[in-house]
């Protein structure tokens, strides 16, 4: 799965859960801070495991790797690509 099609998903389940986001201009690259509380934060961890199949260690849930969708994206693109080659 390639990273955009990654990004896409992940908008889609963000839009879904909070539909004002909609109306946020390049929403793949603002702040999950500024849009999503802590619960939230949770909910969307619990989404990306899930939907993608992946564990994400505490040492892995960085603010730096999950501030926006495009770097949440690219972190599951690379989880994915070494579970790949495992």
């Amino acid at each position: 799965m390639n990273p955009h099609e990654i990004t896409r998903i992940l908008l889609e389940y963000l839009i879904a859960a909070r539909p004002a986001l909609v109306d946020i201009k390049n929403l793949e690259h603002v702040s999950l801070n500024d849009v999503l509380d802590s619960l939230d934060m949770l909910e969307f961890v619990g989404f990306v495991e899930e939907r993608f199949d992946l564990k994400i260690e505490s040492g892995d849930f960085t603010p730096e790797q999950f501030s926006t969708v495009i770097l949440v994206s690219q972190f599951v693109s690379h989880k994915l690509a070494i579970l790949a080659s495992s």
